[in-house]
């Protein structure tokens, strides 16, 4: 048995930044994990969409580069999935709409048995067109992903009709071919172009799905700006659920206290013009909980608990939402 682990990361990220995404750090730490006898694990990474030196406006506001990347990651699997390896997909940002684009794919169109060039590219314009019949959904034993945002890849409302037919054939819904899924989520983030994009379909009875409220920002749970200490725990708690599916590390993750770390405050003046977007908490989502330190910040400091975030935390709990460890 062995495990294809697929990092994607997101938009303006990649993997040399000076400030790496939880993305990187888990690419880089299961990849150098050692083969071990009788189990084998191979990694694959790939650089947000806009990291190009002509196309981080394209990339980075209308989504080009996103299918592409799909595409990538799907030939990946096919030149290297055998029946029996188990799926394990990280993404982040828009990299994290990627991962589950790759996730429905596996659900719609399936793997080759064995490599298969010309099968592979009629998969590929079969998923694009929407018509997936004949082919055997594959398992993604394990999807984990950071602060999805953008309605068909594409992050800013007033611009999505643009990439509305480039990437309206995308399916990011929780499949039941996903066996576990966990999605860390921002709760801090306020600007409007970084709406979180949150699994609504209910899970079958053999599916794990999480989706889990943290303090922070975009970049406090995903990573890749300032090093505050909160995507730090973001990915702690990732990769225990990654380990306890199955997924192997090299070396270990070192964490601040709680007390340590303060969100950051991603409303830079042209976001400010926009008007803030309070992130939807407490709406009944499949698998939704509020990290504990969350819930203490909440009750321990009377600013952030005056504040929207700090109320809407509160008020959740109130109603029933569960507190996550």
């Amino acid at each position: 048995m062995r495990n294809l682990v697929l990092c994607l990361d997101g938009t303006w990220n990649r993997a040399d930044a000076a400030h790496p995404t939880n993305v990187v750090r888990t690419y880089r730490a299961a990849a150098a994990t050692a083969a071990t006898a009788g189990e084998r694990q191979l990694v694959y990474y790939d650089a947000g969409v806009g990291t190009g030196r002509w196309d981080r406006v394209r990339g980075g506001v209308f989504g080009v580069g996103l299918a592409e990347n799909v595409d990538q990651a799907y030939r990946w699997l096919a030149q290297h999935y055998r029946p029996g390896d188990r799926i394990f997909l990280f993404g982040y940002s828009r990299g994290a709409y990627t991962a589950r684009s790759v996730a429905g794919m596996l659900g719609g169109v399936g793997l080759p048995p064995e490599p298969d060039p010309e099968w592979t590219e009629s998969r590929i314009r079969a998923y694009r067109s929407q018509y997936c019949g004949g082919s055997s959904p594959v398992p993604v034993h394990f999807l984990g992903v950071w602060d999805t945002v953008g309605s068909l890849g594409v992050p800013i409302d007033g611009l999505r009709w643009v990439g509305a037919r480039r990437h309206r054939w995308h399916d990011v819904t929780l499949g039941p071919h996903i066996r576990t899924a966990c999605h860390l989520v921002a709760i801090d983030e306020k600007r409007r172009p970084f709406a979180p994009s949150l699994w609504t379909a209910q899970p079958t009875d053999d599916q794990q799905v999480e989706q889990v409220w943290f303090p922070g920002v975009h970049s406090d749970v995903g990573g890749g700006g300032a090093d505050n200490g909160l995507s730090d725990h973001a990915l702690a708690f990732m990769w225990r659920r990654a380990l306890a599916a199955g997924l192997r590390f090299a070396g270990g993750l070192s964490t601040r206290r709680w007390s340590e770390c303060r969100p950051g405050n991603s409303m830079t003046a042209a976001y400010r013009l926009l008007g803030p977007y309070h992130r939807p908490i407490g709406t009944g989502v499949p698998g939704e909980s509020i990290h504990e330190a969350a819930v203490e910040l909440a009750q321990c400091s009377p600013s952030y608990r005056s504040s929207p975030s700090g109320r809407a935390i509160l008020a959740a709990i109130a109603d029933g939402v569960e507190v996550a460890a």
